[in-house]
């Protein structure tokens, strides 16, 4: 059983939450509480809307695998829409703790595992971002991880469309310890000439 005093204080301690769940409403879905973690502490969610197939949503994880589908196109993205109802940067930050916390379990379990690293795909608002970077710190800290522990990972299009924008938290991270690393290398459009001006992990 959970009390409404302790749902509010949730919703009060997570900026996304409220703006999920209104979005949730405001397109006919209907959101309902139906558990408490016993270890994590979370509170559960889910649509219980009903839908049937007529009116089912075509949805995939980001805007990539929805263009590359040539046929019957996902119509949206789970990713394009958290970036219209601007709570990326927060689910990157949910991501991010969870993960590392995580990982530092697992270095834990032998020897062998110490040196285990934990690779975290990011966007281009999280990386321009004034906050991300102290966010991440926050992150390692709260975790008890080495920076190098961390690799956070944009695609090769992100990256570059990111160059003069986020040219001062690319900066930042390698000085705490992190650096950007390239996913899919290879599937863009960038010359070599152009990382030169990016400082990256690998």
């Amino acid at each position: 059983e959970v009390s409404w005093a302790a749902v509010q204080a949730r919703l009060e301690a997570s900026p996304c939450a409220p703006k999920s769940l209104q979005e949730l409403e405001a397109t006919g879905d209907e959101p309902d509480l139906i558990g408490r973690g016993k270890a994590s502490d979370c509170l559960t969610v889910v649509d219980c809307s009903r839908e049937g197939p007529a009116g089912r949503r075509s949805t995939c994880y980001d805007a990539r695998a929805r263009t590359s589908r040539k046929e019957h196109a996902p119509v949206y993205s789970a990713v394009e829409m958290a970036e219209e109802m601007g709570i990326v940067v927060d689910i990157t930050e949910y991501v991010l703790r969870h993960a590392t916390l995580q990982l530092a379990r697992w270095q834990q379990l032998a020897p062998g595992f110490a040196e285990l690293q934990m690779h975290v795909n990011i966007s281009a608002n999280d990386i321009a971002h004034s906050e991300f970077v102290n966010r991440v710190v926050r992150t390692l800290t709260r975790s008890h991880l080495r920076p190098g522990h961390l690799v956070l990972e944009l695609t090769e299009n992100i990256l570059m469309e990111s160059v003069d924008g986020a040219h001062e938290t690319r900066a930042q991270l390698p000085e705490i310890g992190v650096g950007p690393a390239v996913a899919e290398f290879g599937t863009g459009s960038s010359s070599l000439s152009d990382w030169s001006t990016l400082a990256l992990a690998r």
